[in-house]
């Protein structure tokens, strides 16, 4: 690591300076500044100050004026003051005395930047300020004593060096805005600094211990010879202590192998803040040495307990290939998992490790039984978040022996997506293996996959016909994402809802509805199934059919008769489906909007919220409509309310009857915006429900309010003495400038 750069104070401090065109002045010319300095026009001063900085040293002869200005109520006449003073370097030696009053604390909203531009010109006098702020590290105030060393740490190190000792002696200060600067300020002065830390780290307490360490890690390579003292006081067996060494270690480029067995002590603490410290060190030192031996990791997984196992995970799975060592460890404690959830961590960890992982992954399936394994099993789960680099390794576990292995493979192939591409005729061949299971997954993955329809349908027609149930049902999902233009799927899913296994019949009516408008043929079947069936009592099949109608949408008008029984359900939820399903069909139940009315006065809250947005989607009158809508507003439930307002807000300016409502709604609105959203496209001309609201508790309410008010010119006279109000005393910047704008634009066109 490289040592902290010494310009790093004044690198917070270029940024604030105004960086303008040079002047070239004359000696007469520095004296007219002097004059306008003491002037009592504001600007003048600004000027003259900035004008003063611009010149650097050969503004010297203003140095006494620079220094009163330094007192001056402009803000910005003090910066330029203090900036020339600056420029001005060692000559200014007459400016100490005020700018060591300006390190501590100082009555102003920009106090800071008051600290850190007097720092900093203290650090470009130089020489003549290290005594006074040696004097003044020593100070009881933390700010002055902090500011004051900045100033030493952004001088050159051979002017700060009598400093030195004040310095070293801050280390392990209880302040911790002191015992951070010292850390930084020590960390300057490269390898001559070396042996005065490492005598603190020797005899110092705790704490000077600590800050000791940190500050050789902040030299990087500068202090590895420090690395027998910082190990020596690890041994202490102070927590702080060893926090600071993990990280420092790392800088200071120790041993590797060292560095990683303290780590490895750090991961196995149960102390949560030096575990943190040793993952962060461990990613640290993997980014320094990539090709980093992760074998002690791997050997502490066996003996830990699950937590921690679960923390070396964590840390080895961003390590990416160079932990490979611990893949077998980390497989272990996968299988050894107490949850699910455990499992899946380390699955995740596994994924980090990448291609090398996945023939070890796909031998831990082989042991889970075949009718276990799902894409939710940790190894598939691993296999799948390694991505693109597991496809090749995946293709050759198809051809394993072992049917758990198998599956594993064509399942997490599955879950590839369009990666999984170069592996299609490897999947193709699996639709034929001996194991129902690996079929149905290689049905799942194949489109996924993005293999063309057309050549996807010719292998479908036959495992539609399948021995297993659950291969034929999973056919006939595939067959739901099959663009359908042709008509070429209806007969084969029409023969699916006739299957003896009602598994299989759900799973082709859910395919028709995935066809959307293409799969408008099945409707008649459809509607077959429904006017058979009791309506005392609906399956998990009806609901099927049901959700489907409403997913091929305004072509299942001849449906309707069938599906409005099912309003009158004694279950809410065929209630909440049918009603979803007839709103979906649009215009095209508009047979059914008087039953669906009925349902506004539901005794379930979700159903009259179902009902509310049906009838806004049948419905093709927006006065009929929006009346329903205001009806829906006065509901007792949330929901209901809420997706009135949100209806509300698609019918736009025709809902301008609702808006009297919607302000009285916008009184005491946990969330006032859905509404606000709808009062913007309804835009009602009733000035007045604005003005009503200008005294809202919620000030996106009042900024809503004003921005509309302007929007009405002269119209809106009424709303003046409430918007200068706001104008005056709103606590809100944004609502202020909102009301001003309103109170102009409204004279203006009074005018």
């Amino acid at each position: 690591m490289k040592p902290v750069h010494r310009q790093h104070f004044g690198a917070r401090i270029v940024p604030c300076l105004l960086l303008l065109a040079v002047c070239s002045l004359s000696a007469a010319d520095v004296t007219g500044l002097i004059e306008e300095l003491g002037s009592s026009d504001a600007q003048k001063r600004r000027n003259a100050a900035f004008e003063l900085h611009q010149l650097g040293p050969e503004a010297v002869d203003a140095l006494p004026a620079l220094i009163q200005a330094l007192d001056d109520d402009q803000d910005q006449v003090f910066f330029h003051a203090v900036s020339a003073i600056a420029k001005i370097g060692p000559a200014a030696e007459p400016a100490i005395p005020a700018l060591m009053s300006r390190l501590g604390p100082v009555r102003s909203r920009y106090g800071e930047q008051v600290n850190l531009r007097a720092a900093f010109a203290l650090s470009r006098i130089g020489e003549a300020a290290v005594a006074p702020l040696s004097s003044a590290v020593r100070d009881s105030d933390e700010t002055l004593c902090s500011n004051a060393i900045e100033a030493l740490a952004s001088m050159p190190p051979a002017v700060s060096a009598p400093a030195i000792d004040e310095l070293v002696k801050l280390l392990g200060d209880d302040r911790e805005r002191v015992a951070a600067s010292v850390v930084r300020a020590l960390s300057t002065y490269g390898k001559s600094i070396v042996p005065h830390i490492v005598e603190v780290l020797q005899n110092g307490s705790v704490a000077q211990k600590r800050d000791s360490i940190r500050a050789l890690g902040l030299l990087g390579k500068d202090a590895e010879s420090s690395a027998a003292g910082i190990l020596g006081a690890v041994q202490e067996g102070d927590p702080q202590v060893l926090i600071a060494a993990l990280d420092s270690l790392v800088r200071i480029r120790y041993s590797p192998a060292e560095t990683t067995q303290l780590i490895v002590r750090g991961l196995q603490s149960k102390d949560e803040t030096v575990f943190n410290a040793a993952a962060d060190s461990a990613l640290l030192l993997y980014q320094v040495y990539p090709a980093l031996d992760t074998t002690p990791f791997a050997e502490a997984i066996p003996s830990a307990d699950e937590a921690t196992r679960l923390r070396f995970a964590s840390v080895l799975g961003r390590m990416d290939a160079a932990a490979a060592p611990a893949a077998p460890a980390l497989i272990a404690a996968a299988e050894q998992a107490s949850s699910q959830k455990a499992a899946l961590s380390f699955a995740d960890s596994l994924g980090g490790i990448g291609e090398s992982a996945v023939p070890l992954l796909i031998e831990a399936a082989g042991k889970i039984p075949s009718g276990e394994l799902t894409e939710e099993s940790w190894p598939v789960a691993a296999l799948a978040s390694i991505g693109q680099p597991a496809v090749g390794p995946l293709r050759q576990g198809l051809k394993s022996p072992n049917n758990s292995s198998r599956k594993a493979a064509v399942a997490a192939l599955g879950l590839l997506g369009t990666k999984a591409l170069p592996a299609i005729e490897e999947l193709f061949a699996t639709l034929n293996d001996p194991d129902s299971d690996i079929r149905g997954f290689a049905l799942i993955a194949l489109p996924r996959a993005g293999v063309p329809s057309e050549r996807l349908l010719p292998v479908l027609e036959p495992l539609a016909s399948d021995a297993s149930s659950s291969v034929r049902a999973q056919a006939f999902r595939a067959m739901g994402n099959i663009k359908d233009a042709d008509g070429k799927t209806l007969p084969l899913l029409r023969k699916g809802m006739q299957d003896s296994e009602m598994l299989v019949q759900i799973s082709a009516i859910e395919a028709a509805g995935n066809l959307g408008e293409n799969g408008v043929a099945a409707v008649p079947f459809l509607k077959e199934l429904l006017e058979a069936a009791p309506l005392d009592k609906t399956t998990d099949r009806e609901r099927a059919a049901i959700v489907a109608l409403g997913k091929i949408g305004p072509g299942a008008e001849p449906a309707v008769s069938v599906v409005i029984p099912r309003l009158a359900s004694s279950d809410a939820d065929v209630r909440v489906v049918s009603l979803a399903s007839l709103g979906a069909m649009g215009s095209g139940a508009s047979s059914a909007l008087s039953d669906v009315r009925t349902t506004l006065t539901d005794i379930m809250p979700e159903v009259r919220a179902q009902a509310v947005e049906a009838v806004a989607d049948i419905e093709g009158d927006a006065d009929q409509l929006t009346k329903t809508l205001v009806e829906a507003l006065n509901d007792p439930s949330e929901s209901v309310r809420d997706i009135a307002i949100k209806e509300l807000t698609e019918v736009g300016e025709k809902a301008r009857p609702a808006a009297p409502r919607l302000f009285e709604m916008l009184e005491g609105a946990a969330e006032p915006q859905p509404i606000i959203e709808a009062l913007r496209n309804i835009r009602t001309t009733d000035h007045e429900l604005y003005v009503s609201v200008l005294e809202n508790d919620s000030p996106s309410v009042r900024l809503f309010a004003c921005e509309s008010l302007g929007r009405f010119g002269g119209r809106a006279r009424s709303a003046l003495p409430k918007l200068e109000k706001l104008q005056q005393d709103d606590q809100y910047d944004f609502v202020r400038r909102r009301a001003s704008q309103a109170i102009e634009r409204i004279n203006r066109r009074r005018r």
